[in-house]
């Protein structure tokens, strides 16, 4: 049986597949672990338990499977950032991409000229998220941490120098540090300069298709595989989530609606926006994923179902907002109850209601909000019409609130365009599979595996519905600008 394994590693768990070179999945763990919080906004994991996950997952799905993969290969979060000591060892724990102790050194950096400079070089926006603000958090606070430290690697780069003793990051997750000239594909001395560190402290960064082999005995022995298996170390989860829907060009738009959003399409260069509101990652040299992440989506619908109807089942929750009409009768929500990546870049964004009347209810309350989010989604997508030759014909979507036909309903009239809901919540692992069928020379354009990709569920936008939407997107757009005129946050 020829397959590979793609190991995808998540923020709440690492999924370990099985995929065959038909693009059909053999098998399927998932080890999950916790996020620790040892002091307000800190987001923390212990690199090692992953590292023992992904070794316990790959052993159980090579045993389902029965026979060794033709590769392993790589997607991963992120944003993380571990400092390592000169003898190998972590000196700190994983900081992951949800920390956000580093948020006044964000938001000094981002009210000058120096943030946008480093923005236009490197593709990342000025956020707490990204290892560059956490580094400058580290040299104001923490300095002996910076003196002590090797290398400043993420979490795959801390367990492929478990595996295999070398430090290094991919194009891909290097491009999401804020560190990284996306263009010239090099670490950028300003930003590394005022995060205070050296080049050499820095992994050493590689194509996406980059291969390891030679793995130790000893991992051999604890998961079953080759000793000259290939390692391919991959990308990040963003990019090969596109690959995994293949929305890589501007004629599709890939939407993630799990906990929180996420919304990306492709490009042959990189796409800077001139006021640093999208991101710009790579993929490959002829490949550029370019979009927003929202800090908004699935937790807001878990909101509507507790707060608002006490924990009732989810389709019930949704059987009452379908029938609220279109509009939520006048009601217009602001969906940031946990801050706002983009399109607002504030962490200080907070959610509210307006236009409430005594006959609105739950049901009012819930549909507004949903239909936020969707507004929330397309304010990013109108940064994104800057991209040269775009001309998005169709949004493909996954993630666990995308699996309502209400949700996808709405996203297709305010988008007006049709949504296919993508089959499978493994976008991110798929995609590895695929890069990984490419570095190995099994085939030489991406779309050689269209077949691997299923749709179902067609959204078609209403036309009486996309003309109610405009309407209340103008207002949503209205309200949002005052407030940040106003306020300097929303």
């Amino acid at each position: 049986m020829h397959y590979l394994l793609p190991i995808d590693i998540g923020t709440t768990s690492t999924k370990i597949l099985a995929v065959s070179t038909q693009g059909r999945t053999l098998a399927k763990v998932d080890k999950s672990y916790p996020t620790l919080h040892p002091e307000p906004d800190w987001s923390e994991q212990d690199p090692e338990l992953i590292v023992t996950c992904i070794l316990e997952g790959i052993h159980e799905v090579v045993k389902k499977v029965g026979t060794p993969p033709l590769a392993v290969s790589f997607s991963c979060a992120m944003h993380s950032l571990i400092a390592m000591d000169h003898s190998g060892n972590a000196l700190t724990r994983a900081i992951l991409w949800s920390d956000a102790r580093s948020r006044p050194q964000a938001e000094q950096l981002k009210s000058g000229d120096e943030g946008n400079r480093i923005y236009q070089q490197t593709g990342t926006p000025i956020h707490a998220m990204s290892p560059l603000c956490k580094l400058i958090w580290f040299r104001e606070n923490q300095p002996e941490v910076l003196k002590k430290t090797a290398c400043f690697i993420d979490i795959k780069g801390y367990v492929l120098h478990r595996l295999f003793g070398e430090y290094l990051i991919d194009y891909s997750l290097a491009s999401a540090t804020g560190l990284f000239a996306v263009q010239q594909k090099k670490w950028y001395p300003p930003a590394v300069a005022l995060a205070g560190i050296s080049i050499d402290q820095l992994p050493k960064p590689v194509p996406t298709y980059h291969q390891l082999n030679d793995l130790p005995s000893k991992f051999c022995q604890q998961t079953g595989l080759l000793p000259k298996t290939p390692f391919v170390i991959g990308a990040s989860d963003g990019c090969l989530a596109n690959l995994g829907a293949m929305a890589l060009d501007g004629s599709a738009l890939a939407i993630t609606l799990g906990t929180s959003g996420a919304i990306r399409t492709g490009s042959i260069a990189p796409f800077l926006h001139p006021e640093g509101k999208t991101f710009s990652y790579h993929l490959d040299d002829q490949l550029y994923i370019n979009g927003g992440p929202s800090n908004n989506g699935g937790n807001v619908f878990a909101w509507i179902q507790q707060s608002l109807f006490n924990g009732l089942a989810s389709d019930q929750v949704f059987e009452k907002l379908t029938a609220v009409p279109p509009g939520a009768e006048g009601l217009l929500c602001l969906p940031w109850l946990h801050g706002e990546r983009a399109p607002l870049w504030n962490e200080q964004a907070t959610g509210g209601f307006l236009g409430l009347r005594p006959q609105h209810g739950p049901a009012n309350m819930g549909r507004a909000a949903l239909e936020a989010l969707a507004m929330n989604l397309y304010t990013i997508f109108e940064d994104l019409k800057a991209i040269p030759n775009i001309a998005v014909q169709e949004i493909r979507i996954n993630g666990g609130l995308a699996r309502s036909p209400l949700v996808r309903q709405i996203i297709a009239d305010v988008f007006d365009l049709p949504v296919h809901l993508l089959v499978g919540t493994d976008g991110s692992a798929l995609g590895a599979a695929m890069l990984a069928m490419r570095a190995l020379g099994l085939i030489q354009n991406y779309h050689e595996l269209d077949s691997w990709i299923s749709t179902t569920s067609l959204s078609e936008p209403h036309l009486a519905h996309q003309l109610i939407y405009q309407e209340r997107y103008a207002m949503f757009q209205m309200l949002s600008r005052k407030l940040q005129l106003v306020t300097g946050k929303v």
